[in-house]
């Protein structure tokens, strides 16, 4: 199976065009002091060739530095997910679902990183059932060291829908 060539218009709001007026919680903000530049690699396995289910594993890649004259330290990398198209429930514009600290050198040395996740982090508690859901779609992962200064890495497209119910008495 292979996914959709282009991702589907929102049936709900054909000619809605989303757009951040503001965030929230702004999250990132003080994790780091210095400036970084990002430079997103991608993501494996391949999200053009590849759907992706509950169950599947990804990495996301890419470098990161200090800019000119800052100093070295560490940096937080958020790793945050958006759903392409509308859902019965609103939740969300970005959502963060993974992120790593990385120690930089000063003076502008790229510094890789990776971070894995589980599709199954894209989950969002559905208020119908009690349980916790993935739904089938297109979503946009983004990175980055703050959530108002996100970097699109690339969309994935996960097939299906799958529900997973919690049990807190254990």
């Amino acid at each position: 199976m292979s996914a959709p060539a282009h991702p589907p218009v929102n049936p709900i709001k054909p000619n809605h065009t989303h757009t951040h007026t503001h965030t929230l919680f702004k999250t990132g903000h003080g994790l780091s002091y210095s400036n970084y530049i990002f430079s997103p690699k991608g993501i494996t396995p391949d999200p053009a060739t590849t759907v992706f289910s509950a169950d599947s594993v990804f990495t996301v890649t890419g470098t990161v530095a200090t800019g000119a004259g800052e100093p070295g330290g560490k940096v937080s990398i958020l790793l945050y997910f958006a759903p392409r198209s509308a859902t019965k429930w609103t939740r969300f514009g970005a959502q963060l679902f993974a992120f790593t600290k990385v120690a930089c050198a000063a003076g502008g040395v790229e510094t890789p990183w990776s971070i894995t996740a589980r599709v199954r982090d894209l989950e969002a508690f559905e208020p119908d059932t009690g349980d916790f859901e993935v739904t089938s779609g297109w979503f946009e992962v983004s990175v980055g060291a703050r959530v108002d200064k996100l970097q699109g890495v690339a969309p994935i497209f996960v097939s299906g829908s799958y529900n997973f119910t919690w049990n807190f008495t254990k």
